[in-house]
């Protein structure tokens, strides 16, 4: 506890400095207040009494289809800064596997993103770098940012830096860089992950032409471990003869199997505006203002990965019982897939605003699609090394996989149209929608729409917002079409399969108040056809029915009806001087949990003190957060293909995980331009259930204390 105090006071030694921002319009120009200054925006968490952001930067995202940007608070949280490492989320919605940068996935439905063509990356969403996500950034000097989070030693603990760097040429041109590299040791056997990503954004935004460009490469290694042999080295202890510290729990695999990808996103938008000028100001300071009418837009967005499983020496108490494991001894798992992806998309854009009868946008586009998918196919042969212990005389394979690789090629074509009001007093709504007219997914359709109402009522701002989508959509190639020596579906070697569309309905609606704190959504949705994966081998077991393995074979399935997920969440912040109690309950109810297994409740309470110290200079933030879900039988880690996947159907081998709480103390400190926390995590280790995990057979990480800053430089 000592060296808890102390780190907190040698990190409030730092100097320091101040900070704003400034919101944009939706073309790209600042807003600014009457007398022309800009209108600064808020804390990025929304706490309303705590706006620290810095001096003359402004920070956007791009809309992934169309480049539009969308004006964000400045990356300067002070409130809740020590959760922003965590895989689990800042309120603890996510499942994951236990070390930092974990595959991870929301145990809330309605948070969850359906797989797509960029499969092997998909749950690694924690880390990686995408348009929608990066901060572009535009300062008048130079902004550098730099951020290091840290826990446990050289042996078992983990590190995380990143540095941003922004600046601007002049008021047109501006660019910038982002440096990530994440390294875990982990603190089980065969958890380690490196993580490292380099990003660099350029643009351009005059009256008529404006660019935007993004590059981002990501190489991602992760260690896979197969799961705790026995969850009672973490559930009840005493059992064993002798105590184990984590790194000494056997896993099933332990430095057998890795899986490596490298992924490269190159993102241009690029558009030219036709207008006219008119005078604004005053009769003293009149000026030309350049006012867009029509906007001709273009952009181009490539993505690769490179996905390689790297192994050999598997158990055979690990890998599925219709696989001879004899075959699988030495180095000879290195099984790769390759994805690319190009995408074009062209649109004319009418834009709000520039009359008084323009009261909406309204845009029309066309998109072009190329996919390649590239696997290793297996070589047939007569010779009897084979590697299915249950093969047949036309079914009979050699051992290893053939380098050479075979290509699939998918092309689309898709048109839709976008109508969009962003700057009403009231009401603001966008809807928009595309239909696939040729190609591999031909009929392919999806519609959906928000629209935000806002209205003072009394001393409160009431708002509402309301969601919806309806979507018809093919699942991930790999679903359809996956190979490697552990596994295979869909290949020259497999009987071929398809998988029907998937169509969902989704309504949404979410009501708040400014004046009580209180934050109300509910949400229906309603899916056909859904594809998942599911664990289709047998836990293994002795004489006596005790547990001795569990087999970790991954398969596709696909339920043909109709099911229904209901969702209600209330969020209810409660403030008494330096006192709050922030709260999040949300509910799920699910048609079949077979299928779609969701806890029914999930709590987040964070209870702590925000005060002013040192004459007001030193903030802190000092408090216990807890997070807590009922129990289910949550998915399970497939490390065959780095997904998650719904447990098996013997209901003697199903696994229950939750009703455990999990619980951090912390102090959050803020020092002019330094963020920095200490915090213990973890508290309830060891106690009630010990039901440590998120994941079956994968335990979460012991109890630590951890460690992090985030310094900004403008000059």
């Amino acid at each position: 506890m000592k060296n808890f105090f102390y780190i907190c006071f040698f990190c409030a030694l730092a100097p320091v400095s101040a900070a704003a921002q400034s919101l944009l319009n939706s073309d790209g120009t600042v807003v600014t207040d009457q007398y022309g200054e800009r209108v600064d925006n808020g804390d990025s968490l929304r706490h309303d009494d705590d706006k620290v952001v810095p001096v003359d930067v402004r920070q956007w995202t791009i809309d992934r289809r169309f480049g539009d940007r969308t004006a964000v608070d400045a990356d300067t949280a002070r409130i809740n800064f020590y959760n922003t490492v965590f895989p689990e989320g800042m309120t603890g919605h996510y499942n994951h596997i236990g070390t930092l940068g974990s595959p991870r996935i929301s145990r809330i439905y309605m948070e969850r993103e359906h797989n797509t063509n960029m499969f092997f990356t998909d749950p690694l969403d924690f880390f990686m770098t995408k348009p929608t996500n990066y901060l572009f950034s535009d300062t008048k000097s130079p902004y550098t940012n730099i951020t290091y989070h840290s826990a446990g030693d050289k042996n078992d603990g983990d590190d995380w830096l990143t540095i941003k760097f922004a600046t601007s040429a002049n008021k047109y041109w501006g660019g910038g860089f982002k440096f990530d590299y994440l390294y875990s040791r982990g603190f089980y056997v065969s958890q380690s992950s490196s993580y490292m990503n380099g990003s660099l954004h350029l643009y351009h935004l005059g009256d008529k032409y404006q660019m935007q460009f993004l590059y981002s490469h990501n190489h991602m290694k992760m260690a896979e471990n197969g799961g705790l042999t026995d969850d009672y080295y973490i559930i009840d202890p005493s059992r064993f003869s002798r105590s184990y510290n984590s790194t000494d729990i056997p896993t099933y695999l332990e430095r057998n199997l890795w899986q490596r990808n490298d992924n490269n996103l190159i993102f241009l938008t690029h558009r030219y505006n036709l207008g006219f000028n008119r005078e604004v100001g005053d009769s003293v300071n009149k000026k030309l203002e350049f006012v867009p009418v029509t906007s001709f837009i273009h952009t181009l967005d490539i993505q690769n990965n490179d996905h390689v499983l790297i192994g050999g020496n598997i158990p055979a108490n690990f890998i599925d019982s219709i696989y001879n494991p004899s075959k699988l001894l030495g180095d000879d798992i290195n099984d790769k897939a390759k994805t690319l992806l190009v995408k074009n998309t062209f649109a004319i854009s009418l834009l709000e605003g520039f009359n008084k009868y323009a009261v909406a946008g309204i845009k029309a586009f066309i998109s072009h699609e190329f996919r390649r998918f590239g696997y290793q196919t297996w070589r047939q042969t007569k010779s009897v090394e084979y590697l299915f212990s249950d093969y047949t005389a036309d079914h009979v394979y050699e051992s290893y996989i053939d380098p050479t690789m075979k290509y699939d090629t998918q092309n689309d074509v898709r048109i839709g149209g976008q109508l969009v009001r962003a700057h009403g007093e009231h009401v603001n709504y966008n809807v928009t929608g595309e239909y696939a007219i040729t190609g591999d997914n031909f009929g392919e359709y999806n519609l959906n729409g928000n629209a935000d109402l806002n209205v003072k009522v009394l001393n409160d701002t009431l708002g509402l917002h309301v969601s919806g989508l309806i979507d018809n959509f093919a699942p991930s190639y790999y679903m359809t079409t996956f190979s490697s020596r552990l596994k295979s579906w869909g290949t020259s070697r497999d009987a071929k399969f398809s998988l029907d569309n998937m169509t969902r309905m989704r309504l949404q609606g979410t009501l708040s108040s400014e004046r009580t704190r209180t934050r109300l959504t509910a949400a229906v949705e309603n899916i056909k056809n859904y594809a998942y994966f599911y664990n289709d081998s047998n836990t293994q077991r002795d004489n006596n029915g005790l547990i001795t393995a569990y087999n970790n074979s991954v398969a596709v399935g696909q339920y043909d009806k109709n099911i229904q997920i209901v969702s209600a969440k209330l969020e209810q912040n409660f403030k008494l001087g330096v006192f709050h109690l922030d709260n999040e309950v949300t509910y799920q109810y699910t048609k079949d949990d077979n299928i779609i297994p969701l806890p029914s409740w999930n709590f987040y309470h964070n209870f702590y003190v925000d005060v002013a110290l040192s004459h007001k200079v030193l903030k802190l933030q000092m408090g216990v957060d807890l997070k807590y879900f009922t129990k289910y039988y949550a998915l399970e880690y497939s490390p065959i293909v780095g997904q998650y996947m719904n447990q098996g159907q013997n209901e003697a081998d199903r696994v229950k995980i939750g009703g455990f709480p999990f619980a951090n103390a912390y102090m959050n400190f803020f020092l002019k331009r330094l963020r920095f926390y200490v915090t213990y995590t973890n508290l309830f280790e060891g106690s009630g259930n010990s039901m440590n995990f998120t994941v079956p057979h994968y335990a979460m990480n012991p109890s630590m204390l951890r460690f992090g800053l985030s310094w900004n430089f403008y000059d």
